[in-house]
């Protein structure tokens, strides 16, 4: 949390907004306090300024959904259908997404914030656990939702969500050998 706001802290010195730190360093606070609460058991984002990162205003967070004990996540995956037009991932069938967008007040305007959820059952849970990857970018309201910038940052983390692939236990740990 430390290190991603001084690199935050950082960028906008060098682009001369040193005004908008309070408000970053804000966010950031809240952030991790919101990924603690939903138990984030991984951050995907791009942090190392190297020449070879690809810079995108969003993340991607990983939690584990787990059914109650009376059912699987089948109900919930039909739900999302119903109510968000979730859809399979490219036609694969073992993810499952969808995405919303709200509109929240910066300081130098508004800002249309994307999300994008994934869903695809852990192996061997009888989808009674699966791994959600939520994907956010930012952008400002004055550029059109369909502004081929904004698709592209959503073919980018569809991409990389679709490059998911699980390896038993017993693979994983003779490949460390």
């Amino acid at each position: 949390m430390k290190k991603m706001g001084r690199q935050v802290r950082d960028r906008l010195a060098a682009v001369g907004r040193t005004d908008l730190a309070p408000e970053a360093h804000g966010l950031v606070l809240s952030s991790f306090k919101e990924m603690r609460k939903q138990d984030v058991i991984a951050v995907f984002s791009a942090t190392e300024d190297r020449d070879d990162t690809i810079w995108m205003p969003g993340s991607m967070l990983a939690t584990i959904r787990r059914a109650g004990p009376d059912h699987n996540l089948d109900e919930l995956v039909v739900h999302l259908i119903r109510e968000y037009g979730a859809a399979p991932l490219f036609g694969d069938k073992r993810f499952v997404r969808y995405r919303r967008e709200r509109e929240r007040e910066l300081p130098d305007g508004m800002a249309r914030i994307t999300t994008i959820e994934y869903m695809t059952p852990i192996p061997t849970s009888n989808r009674r656990r699966a791994l959600c990857l939520t994907a956010s970018y930012g952008a400002p309201t004055t550029i059109p939702a369909d502004d081929e910038r904004l698709e592209a940052y959503e073919l980018a983390f569809d991409a990389m969500v679709s490059t998911l692939r699980w390896i038993p236990p017993e693979a994983a740990a003779s490949s460390e050998s």
